[in-house]
């Protein structure tokens, strides 16, 4: 018969716990159960200067941002190209960048990730401008 010895079953006993921990880890901060997108701001004026940023924000089993994750993403313009130049980033979780033309109506966005079940949608207005002051 063979004899196991101590120094053999708790070497054992911490490689099994390692690799549990890890793999809870893994699973519970770094994957990536869902993507939210954030508009920042909410709509567009008709000003030149007006611009819009979209993020998509990794988010973990816990409901927070997944650490060091970036979930890629395409965007499809489905309404109102024509009221928008645009801007793709590949850095960060940046998205695209929207730049108004100067005409007023409606943009909608539909955004697609793998880690997403459904594509969302996002609808950004434009809006004119108020010139002058308001007293």
């Amino acid at each position: 018969m063979h004899r196991i010895l101590p120094g053999m079953v708790l070497a054992i006993l911490i490689i099994a716990a390692s690799a549990v921990f890890i793999t809870v880890i893994w699973l519970y901060f770094f994957s990536i159960y869902e993507v939210r997108y954030v508009s920042n701001p909410d709509k567009l004026t008709t000003d030149a200067s007006s611009s819009v940023e979209i993020t998509a924000i990794p988010i973990n089993s816990f409901g927070v941002k997944a650490i060091f994750r970036q979930p890629h993403t395409d965007f499809f313009i489905e309404e109102g190209g024509d009221l928008i130049d645009y801007e793709k980033f590949n850095n960060e979780n940046r998205i695209v960048k929207l730049k108004s033309k100067g005409k007023a109506g409606k943009v909608t966005l539909i955004l697609r990730s793998k880690h997403s079940l459904n594509p969302a949608i996002i609808v950004v207005p434009v809006v004119e401008k108020i010139k002058g002051n308001i007293s």
